[in-house]
């Protein structure tokens, strides 16, 4: 995840980070 945001990094199949 970049930026601790998975939000902005659709391409990431990671969970949510809000970090």
């Amino acid at each position: 995840v970049r930026k601790g945001n998975a939000s902005q990094c659709p391409e990431v199949a990671e969970p949510k980070v809000s970090v």
